[in-house]
């Protein structure tokens, strides 16, 4: 009662099978142990969804939209439904994409807004090992001809070719950039690499947060690493804290400095 799992029908309702489809009939078409009758099966729908004590279902998504990251289990479907809860947003996909290694949940949306209150709101309802680690704006949705999304033609995440090859300028983009290296296992960072479109999500931008307060011996709060995500606006924000020693600045602060636009 509660848990989300998947939905079974049986009953003489269900039919003998797909017809031609052998294999996928004995993934789908599976004894039923439940029955005194013989030879009785039962429907594996696929689908997901929980069990109130009033009798009534709640429909939580497909069972192929749930992965497990770094331990967890998510529901992408979890996500997409607070995405398009927002009223910035028209429509919305999560994906998680393998790449260097390592998975990432990657959000498309189409609708107004910015990455990062898009971000900040998604912050404020999940855990964050399910906010995704990049987040690409789209005119639409892609769609096979079966009208389902069409996962292939979704865009991957990328930066301009300026913050691809402008060089680190200072002492405490250098120190970061380092710490970001051993994060994430990249090379040859540009002080305009974005963390979350490299690899970085929720999990590590906790350990940054803490390598960061560690190494300048200074407090700054983790939404903070989230709304600055550039590795020279990080700088610039870990040298306003360095000089004006401050637990946390407001936001106007920081528009000062042209940390934040």
């Amino acid at each position: 009662m509660g848990v989300i799992g998947e939905i079974y029908v049986a009953g003489s309702q269900v039919t003998r099978g797909y017809l031609g489809q052998q294999a996928l009939t004995s993934q789908r078409f599976l004894s039923d142990p439940f029955s005194t009758q013989p030879h009785r099966r039962m429907y594996r729908s696929g689908d997901l969804a929980k069990w109130h004590s009033n009798g009534s279902f709640e429909f939580c998504g497909r069972k192929d939209q749930q992965i497990k990251l770094r331990g967890y289990r998510i529901e992408l479907g979890e996500i997409e439904a607070q995405l398009k809860a927002n009223s910035d947003v028209v429509d919305a996909v999560v994906i998680c994409k393998s790449s260097q290694h390592q998975k990432q949940l990657l959000a498309y949306w189409v609708g107004s807004g910015t990455e990062e209150s898009l971000r900040t709101a998604l912050a404020e309802k999940l855990p964050g090992y399910m906010l995704p680690s990049a987040f690409i704006q789209l005119d639409k949705i892609p769609l096979t001809v079966n009208g389902k999304v069409d996962i292939k033609a979704l865009p991957a995440p990328t930066t301009s070719a300026i913050t691809q090859t402008e060089s680190l300028a200072t002492a405490t983009e250098e120190t970061l950039a380092a710490i970001w290296s051993e994060l994430l296992g990249s090379q040859n960072l540009s002080r305009r690499d974005q963390f979350f479109l490299i690899g970085g999500d929720s999990l590590l931008v906790v350990r940054l947060s803490h390598q960061i307060n560690q190494q300048w011996d200074i407090q700054i709060p983790l939404r903070t690493l989230f709304e600055v995500p550039e590795l020279a606006k990080q700088a610039a924000v870990i040298d306003i804290f360095i000089h004006d020693d401050a637990a946390e600045l407001s936001e106007e602060a920081f528009m000062e400095e042209g940390v934040l636009d």
